[in-house]
């Protein structure tokens, strides 16, 4: 768990020791503040797409009519780095400084749950989308 004023917060779920060592909460907390503008590009979105041979990552949310946050652009690099580095496998719970979610999981399934203002009712989730 990290959370900082002004950047955001993250919550993970895995082995402690392996989330400790690759400072999973902090880095992705601190990747949401490193995404510019440009994460709506068509290209990021066609990118994410491409299969990798270590990933095989669920991420989010995609509310109707905004496109991926940069939180969950932030936590699915992050998953991706710990896949990528030492083979592990972790959920992730993000949330920006201005409340937006987000999040990844390499692992079979993950509860998660969010709502933002006007989108209704909330998305309370556990297998993969």
């Amino acid at each position: 768990t990290w959370a900082e004023d002004g950047i955001g917060a993250a919550s993970g779920a895995g082995r402690g020791e392996m989330l400790l060592r690759e400072q999973l909460a902090f880095r992705a907390v601190h990747a949401i503040d490193t995404i510019t503008v440009s994460w709506r590009h068509p290209a990021r979105e066609r990118d994410a797409r491409r299969p990798h041979d270590t990933e095989r990552i669920t991420w989010g949310p995609v509310p109707t009519g905004l496109g991926r946050t940069p939180e969950a652009w932030a936590a699915r690099e992050a998953i991706l780095g710990l896949a990528r580095g030492i083979g592990g496998t972790a959920g992730l719970i993000l949330l920006g400084p201005d409340g937006s979610p987000g999040y990844a999981f390499n692992t079979p399934r993950m509860a998660r749950g969010f709502w933002m203002e006007g989108m209704g009712g909330a998305t309370v989730e556990i297998e993969p989308a």
